[in-house]
């Protein structure tokens, strides 16, 4: 069975490395995946690095004044049409789509193609016609956790799997634990003792910051020993210079460190 990863390119975040972690172990003798880039950017230098094959199918041209759930760049017929075609290229069985861009775009190909689909929503669902009107086309609909599962239609919510994204163990040298928790603490200004709090995740509103760095206040105040927290994403909002600000009123401000 030949399944289909397509994705934008533009970033890489937690539902590309799930989705790789997800290809690797996929059964050789059972399947054989083909992932699809649609920008050459971030994500196709991740996957040369890690040593992953990948396609580059350019899918038009983005409009950035339109939804970022839509991927526009693919909604014109000859589009829609160039996928299609990509589809029965590669004699795919199945395509498995992991954002919303990728959702709307490739239900609607799959749909045109004969090809199932299965759409894995990996945030909370956004209420929109066109993602209502696409997620009925799809095949099958896997969600990461009962949350994001009770956030879409009530009809779709019936037939959707909950499957837990996994968690590897990334078997790291202790070694160079230490080498890093030493580099942090002297960045932050504290010994090496110190109590080290990690966010992961792009910082958003829907991620709440404003709770994370108050808690991170309130944890500081109430333990002896000093604390540094280390926040590992993009700031795709500009909540950094928001949550500084909060920070430098405690005068904690060299205590959190944004490590990108």
């Amino acid at each position: 069975m030949k399944v289909c990863f397509p994705f934008v390119g533009d970033t890489v975040g937690g539902s590309h490395i799930s989705s790789l972690v997800l290809i690797n172990h996929l059964i050789r003798e059972q399947f054989e995946p083909l992932i699809i880039v649609g920008e050459i950017g971030p994500l196709s230098e991740e996957l040369e690095r890690l040593h992953y094959p990948f396609v580059y199918v350019p899918m038009g041209r983005r409009k950035p004044h339109l939804s970022r759930e839509l991927l526009t760049i693919g909604c014109s017929p000859r589009v829609l049409l160039k996928m299609a075609l990509v589809l029965k290229r590669y004699d795919i069985d199945v395509v498995h789509t992991n954002d919303m861009r990728m959702h709307t775009l490739w239900s609607v190909v799959c749909r045109l193609s004969g090809v199932r689909h299965l759409w894995h929503q990996r945030t909370a669902f956004p209420l929109s016609r066109l993602s209502r009107w696409t997620l009925r086309m799809s095949s099958e609909i896997v969600c990461i956790s009962n949350f994001v599962r009770a956030t879409l239609p009530l009809g779709q919510r019936i037939r959707a799997h909950v499957v837990p994204n996994p968690v590897e163990d990334a078997n790291i040298d202790p070694n160079e634990v230490e080498e890093l928790r030493a580099w942090m603490c002297k960045k932050a200004g504290v010994n090496s003792g110190a109590i080290i709090l990690g966010s992961f995740g792009n910082l958003r509103t829907v991620k709440d910051p404003i709770t994370l760095v108050q808690a991170f206040i309130q944890f500081s105040k109430k333990t002896e020993r000093e604390v540094i927290l280390g926040i590992f994403g993009e700031d795709r909002e500009g909540w950094k210079h928001r949550l500084n600000t909060l920070l430098q009123d405690q005068d904690m401000g060299s205590r959190c460190l944004f490590l990108g």
